[in-house]
């Protein structure tokens, strides 16, 4: 492995580099010599290993897709740090079995960028959690916006990111509140402005690792049947916002309310808004119901 044509071997992946004319003293022993292969492996390959590097910092992300986040763009090497290298990534709505591997910044025109589970995010080829390289891929936007990544399907999702000038990091909801179920080896790491983040109708199995300084959440809405189990770390703690507990308080009317427009907005976010706003409402109902026998008090 590390030898030959990208396109033939399969070799983006490789960490060290791409070899060709191989020099041979005998056909059975090893290689003597071998001259550096100076093809350009930039961009994506016919075996879906897209590699963006300093020369193509575009790339559009398909179903079964590897980016490859690169200092060279003949082979994957990676980047020291998220600062030295920024991609921007174009989602194909809803694209399935996506791994984005590397350090760097990743920036958008749409935001959130849209998947179907299985979903990768880390720095490494090694898929157990680590918080601790979680700020090695950022998720960047020019303002503040509601989530960085969406996830529309249940299976395994394994995020380690940051996105600083997001609310959440990621977002996992079904579409028109489809049940959705998380497999027990899921993880997200890291932090957003807000919350790390919003779990709407999924049951199943996730673990959370809050790296952020400040008070990090993460929002829950459980359906009745099905609950999530929700692992958190002593050394990166997670505080819970259960939204099922707070909207039960208004009613059943506005649990269903919560995921019923799904393109309109972030979809825990908006239901705090929701129960947000009958809190204010009923506080100012009572507020004025009582003001006349106030006002009798004071005349007394």
């Amino acid at each position: 492995m590390g030898y030959g044509d990208l396109n033939s071997t399969h070799c983006a992946l490789c960490t060290m580099d791409p070899r060709s004319s191989p020099t041979f003293n005998d056909a059975d022993l090893p290689f003597l010599s071998w001259t550096p292969q100076q093809e350009d492996h930039r961009g994506c390959q016919s075996n879906n290993q897209c590699l963006a590097c300093p020369r193509l910092t575009n790339i559009t992300v398909a179903s079964n897709t590897q980016v490859l986040l690169s200092k060279a763009c003949t082979h994957y090497v990676p980047h020291n740090n998220f600062k030295e290298f920024a991609v921007h990534l174009s989602v194909v709505p809803g694209a399935k079995n996506v791994k984005i591997i590397g350090r760097g910044t990743v920036t958008s025109d749409t935001w959130p960028l849209s998947f179907r589970a299985p979903l990768f995010v880390g720095s490494t080829t090694n898929t157990n959690a680590d918080p601790s390289n979680a700020d090695n891929i950022v998720f960047k936007a020019d303002q503040l916006t509601t989530s960085a990544i969406q996830v529309t399907s249940g299976g395994l999702v394994q995020v380690s990111a940051t996105a600083p000038n997001f609310r959440t990091l990621v977002v996992v909801a079904g579409m028109r509140a489809i049940p959705l179920r998380l497999k027990k080896k899921s993880y997200i790491a890291g932090h957003a402005r807000e919350a790390i983040v919003g779990l709407g109708h999924v049951s199943g199995h996730v673990s959370l690792m809050c790296t952020s300084n400040a008070t990090q959440h993460y929002v829950v809405q459980e359906i009745r049947r099905n609950r999530i189990n929700v692992v958190t770390s002593d050394k990166y703690p997670c505080t819970e916002v259960n939204l099922t507990r707070l909207l039960g308080f208004y009613g059943s009317e506005y649990e269903e309310m919560f995921y019923d427009d799904y393109n309109r907005d972030n979809p825990p976010w908006r239901a705090v808004k929701i129960a947000g706003t009958v809190a204010v409402v009923l506080g100012l109902v009572l507020l004025f119901s009582n003001q006349p026998s106030m006002h009798a008090k004071k005349q007394q």
